[in-house]
């Protein structure tokens, strides 16, 4: 199928457009990012004072994992949210009854999930320096690999839920909030995945998640890296394949039943 590239900038102008203009988006692009580095910084800073051990290379841990966390959950709501914008705003008949495409539609939303993440990986970074003085980037390469592959399995999180929204419509509308959130206690993403129980640890292994915050800290502690960025993205070129597949499938099948039955 042939991509047009002028209907994929029309969207993706529409989106960035509404960035500075959206309250809720002002509020979601730097306030949340700013919170949660607050939060978990300052407490990590309190834990690490109190130990007796103010290491920095703990602090960047713990808030390298933030920031990679951030990475995901961002590119994921970027795609989720903004079909559930649709259906509040009765727009999906309009959208799709024009000549765009649902693939130019899809690949719309993923470039502007990298805008997202270039946007909060600015935010974060700035934040975490004149807070805290510390350079995640001082981690080197790695820390880049890691937000690619934190982006991709953002994406991934972001088809289903948008999947999913697409078949059944307003029932599962909240669901793009907490479904990041799911995988945060698998995935090792504020604390290595070894001091979790057995039970976990087995379910992380099939997780990409486990190997970007795994590599991540690993390349902190100057220990090789590569195998694990290699699971990691194989893992996620799966799940995202997979996640494609459903998107589709599931929009194929509810054109079948009517797409207006969404806004009722």
């Amino acid at each position: 199928m042939l991509i047009r590239w002028h209907c994929i900038a029309g969207v993706i102008e529409r989106h960035v457009l509404l960035q500075f203009r959206d309250l809720y988006r002002i509020i979601d692009n730097f306030y949340w990012p700013m919170f949660d580095i607050i939060l978990w910084g300052f407490m990590s800073l309190w834990v690490t004072e109190k130990d007796g051990n103010k290491s920095p290379e703990i602090m960047l841990a713990i808030l390298g994992g933030v920031f990679l966390w951030n990475m995901l959950y961002r590119s994921s709501l970027e795609i989720s949210v903004n079909l559930t914008e649709e259906l509040w705003s009765r727009n999906l008949i309009n959208l799709f009854s024009t000549p765009l495409t649902i693939s130019e539609w899809l690949c719309s939303l993923l470039m502007m999930g990298v805008i997202r993440v270039v946007m909060t990986v600015a935010v974060l970074s700035t934040a975490i320096f004149f807070i805290f003085n510390i350079n995640v980037f001082s981690i080197g390469l790695p820390i880049l690999w890691c937000i690619l592959l934190q982006m991709i399995s953002g994406w991934s999180i972001g088809m289903v839920c948008a999947a999913l929204i697409i078949y059944w419509g307003h029932t599962v509308q909240s669901l793009p909030w907490p479904m990041g959130w799911f995988f945060a206690p698998f995935c090792g993403a504020f604390a290595p995945i070894e001091v979790m129980p057995a039970w976990i640890q087995k379910i992380s292994a099939f997780i990409p998640m486990t190997y970007t915050f795994k590599a991540m800290r690993g390349a902190i502690a100057k220990e090789p890296i590569e195998l694990l960025l290699l699971k990691g993205l194989l893992l996620n070129l799966f799940y995202l394949m997979c996640a494609l597949f459903l998107f589709f499938y599931l929009f194929k099948l509810s054109k079948v039943y009517g797409l207006e039955r969404l806004e009722d």
